[in-house]
């Protein structure tokens, strides 16, 4: 364990004495969080209109500059795991000539070199000519500049950039990756992190400025440091305006230049969520963490691996992420343990000479250790609740930590079968009629009860005795094999608790009670969004069994989506589907449970055949789930009066 989890402090009084001393222009937002339990403080200080001393919201968005550099990097990463892309192919076998040509080194970079900033190319950020026109005197403020534009201020020969397998930080780079992930995948490279990142962790308040829709409601003013050199090297737009002798107001510009270098806006709680994601290893296998975290000397204090910084410190241990500066913009993202901080503010330090609050506040933090790591959860740790605007309905999410020895050892004699992996025993998601107290829950307990506890059951797996047989040398997986069913498969629907009703759930169809898809695909605002797991198991290492639930309220009605994904490699995929549908105005509970399931060659035959990636789409429950065959849906209502 590292120093941060010496000492219990009070994280809010932390963070606010933090801000109160090194916030004194602009407006800024910090978070931290504990992954396990998802524990989260936000704090807030400043300005997001100075002028009108309107307060920086948890909605704001902000900038967060290079750090979608990581979001990059996983995109690549993925696409290497899915063989589209190898570290060692270079640019020139994927981009035509006329993209790299009187660029110099940029022909034969790799994209490990890429990735890791050592490709030896000059920086298109660091040109003077663009300084002017993309940020300062010359800046065409509705502007949407192109994909590969930025690199027409380096063709010439190189003027800053050491030779390649030096390292030399160049938003080049990821400019050029950015191309690259649009020939591989024949699609935009916003859509391919929509696709593998934003959309599957949730995160909804976040995309890239110029070429998704932002939200100009929760859009902060953009302040940039009014000083000599700044003033000097990019010059002031009159387009822009001097606030005071501090700040010049760049909120007319965006961010479209920086593209995949740095153009992304996010808040505070999504970046939360990419954080801790990339703090447990959620988007990449095992081989592609590795490849990021291959870390080589940077800067004094900081190494640099593929799209990942880390931050080395002599207290408490190294930090792992990346920082981030724009025109009007400064950002940090870092994790460790249990920890994630990120902090954004509307004050970009970039080419002025000066050192952004976000840098100072980072490295204090990193230093003397944060103390979301340190809180023990009590009952109330990550837990959020959120009531329809009718009183009606109450909806309770909570996460905490994977179990203990002790209330693990307790769970299994209570349940008698042995425990998955990772067993999340007090985490829930619970939906209440407020007025009769009936409420349906989902817990792992219960979810685990529903596991065959039989040779029967375990039978009842078809392919388990071929699944075995293959691999009988292997004593992990004899060990695994037990009289009872080892996939962790489940058909649990939820654990209701009548209150003040004395019905139950009744048999119906899907012409009569209907999960309204077409109400649902609507653009309407979501109002509350929670996800849980309950347990995960690899299965000794032969594929994932996990039951995981999320749930999204908008303003007229609710879903929720208990989902069991088995995936047993060379064997069975399998979806265990239990959706429950409410409208807020109802006292109607509906709920459709699927059962879906089809051989892992089958599967994989209909994929190939289909061209798509095989292993890329097996990582994909949703993308898989309209190719299996149904082998149950059932559909039911409760009436709570």
């Amino acid at each position: 364990m590292s120093a941060m989890a010496s000492t219990v402090v009070d994280p809010t009084a932390t963070l606010n004495a933090l801000l109160e001393q090194y916030v004194h222009v602009g407006g800024l937002i910090t978070g931290i969080a504990a992954t396990t339990s998802g524990t989260i403080h936000i704090s807030k200080k400043g300005y997001a209109d100075v002028l009108h001393k309107a307060p920086v919201e948890n909605d704001h968005q902000f900038g967060i500059g290079s750090i979608t550099k990581t979001f990059v990097a996983v995109v690549v990463l993925q696409l290497i795991e899915e063989g589209k892309l190898r570290l060692t192919d270079n640019v020139s076998h994927h981009l035509k000539e006329y993209v790299y040509r009187d660029i110099d080194c940029m022909a034969d970079a790799s994209i490990k070199q890429l990735l890791s900033h050592r490709a030896g190319i000059d920086n298109w950020e660091a040109d003077p000519v663009w300084l002017v026109n993309g940020r300062g005197r010359d800046i065409r403020p509705s502007y949407v500049w192109e994909h590969a534009e930025t690199l027409e201020y380096i063709r010439r020969p190189k003027r800053f950039a050491p030779e390649p397998g030096n390292y030399y930080y160049a938003d080049t780079n990821y400019t050029v990756l950015g191309l690259i992930i649009e020939e591989v995948t024949q699609t935009t490279a916003a859509a391919q992190i929509r696709r593998r990142i934003l959309d599957p962790l949730g995160l909804h308040r976040t995309c890239l400025e110029g070429f998704e829709e932002r939200d100009e409601k929760h859009a902060p003013r953009r302040y940039h440091l009014n000083t000599t050199q700044f003033r000097d090297s990019a010059g002031i737009s009159d387009r822009f305006s001097i606030v005071n002798d501090e700040l010049i107001d760049v909120t007319v510009s965006n961010l479209s230049g920086a593209w995949l270098a740095g153009g992304m806006i996010s808040t505070a709680a999504d970046l939360l969520k990419f954080g801790a994601a990339m703090q447990q290893n959620k988007l990449l296998t095992r081989d592609s963490v590795a490849v990021m975290q291959s870390f080589q000397p940077a800067t004094p204090g900081l190494e640099m691996g593929c799209g990942l910084f880390r931050l080395q410190t002599e207290t408490v241990g190294p930090w792992f992420g990346h920082f981030g500066a724009v025109l009007g913009f400064s950002a940090g993202l870092w994790w460790q343990d249990d920890c994630v901080v990120c902090l954004l503010t509307n004050v970009g330090t970039l080419q002025t000479g000066e050192q952004s609050a976000v840098t100072t506040l980072i490295r204090i933090m990193a230093t003397t250790g944060m103390p979301a790591a340190t809180m023990a959860p009590g009952p109330s740790a990550g837990v959020e609740s959120f009531t329809t605007e009718n009183g009606q309905w109450k909806i309770t999410t909570r996460k905490q930590p994977i179990l203990k020895a002790e209330p693990i050892e307790e769970l299994h004699k209570a349940i008698g079968i042995p425990i998955p992996e990772m067993i999340f025993g007090d985490n829930y998601v619970a939906i209440e009629h407020v007025q009769t107290r009936w409420k349906l829950d989902f817990n792992a307990k219960d979810a685990l009860d529903c596991v065959s506890k039989t040779e029967e059951g375990m039978l009842q797996v078809a392919v388990a005795d071929a699944w075995k047989k293959d691999r009988e040398h292997n004593e992990d997986i004899k060990q695994v094999v037990k009289p009872f069913d080892w996939s962790y498969s489940t058909d649990y629907k939820g654990t209701t608790q009548p209150g003040q009703n004395s019905g139950d759930w009744l048999i119906t169809t899907q012409a009569k009670h209907p999960v309204r898809a077409d109400l649902l695909s609507r653009p309407d605002p979501i109002l509350f969004f929670g996800e849980v797991d309950l347990y995960e198991d690899e299965l000794a290492d032969n594929g994932i069994g996990l039951l995981s639930i999320k749930i999204r309220v908008m303003p007229d009605r609710l879903l929720l989506l208990s989902r069991f994904f088995l995936r047993l490699d060379d064997v069975i995929v399998r979806i265990r589907d239990t959706r429950i549908y409410i409208e807020h105005s109802s006292n109607t509970v509906v709920r459709q449970y699927t059962a879906k399931e089809a051989k892992y060659d089958e599967l994989s035959e209909k994929l190939r055949g289909m061209r798509e990636n095989v292993a890329e789409a097996l990582r994909e429950p949703n993308r898989i789930a309209p190719l299996l065959n149904t082998i149950e849906d059932r559909t039911e209502v409760f009436e709570v009066h």
